[in-house]
């Protein structure tokens, strides 16, 4: 009578872990959003206060995590997570008055997200610029390599 005690107390203990561990990595899942990066062909760029005003459009977007622009391009990169979506942020974009088309959208990892490298940069502050932006300036404020954009 012990030993199937013993075996049914194990066996049970065992179906206990194991749905703990299920329940477990279902919440995770659920909780972690996974950020993803959109890039858009933006016309009308010229300067860094367009960058800002992209910028100042975007930020208030729950979703929105940063963004990088190479104006040479005329691309804009845009990091984000869900409920914020690429069509929203194209939408957003072309209604302050650059017309905006989505070129791809890429999942990152932390460290590749404009929020994690702007987060290690020292010593960076944003001046007036040729262009009198309060956040930008021409040379735009890109956080990332050009090849991310």
């Amino acid at each position: 009578m012990k030993k199937w005690t013993t075996i049914i107390l194990a066996g049970g203990m065992f179906l206990l872990a194991a749905a703990l561990g299920v329940a477990q990595e279902t919440s995770s899942v659920k909780t972690s959003a996974v950020t993803q990066r959109a890039v858009f062909k933006v016309e009308n760029l010229t300067c860094g206060a367009c960058f800002s005003k992209i910028n100042s459009a975007l930020s208030p977007m729950d979703g929105f995590s940063g963004m990088g622009a190479n104006l040479f391009r005329g691309m804009v990169a845009v990091d984000f997570v869900a409920p914020l979506t690429p069509e929203t942020i194209k939408d957003a974009i072309s209604a302050i008055g650059y017309p905006a088309t989505l070129d791809g959208v890429e999942p990152l990892t932390e460290k590749e997200t404009f929020a994690y490298m702007q987060s290690k940069r020292r010593g960076f502050g944003g001046g007036g610029g040729c262009c009198g932006g309060a956040q930008g300036g021409c040379g735009v404020q890109a956080s990332g390599s050009a090849k991310d954009i």
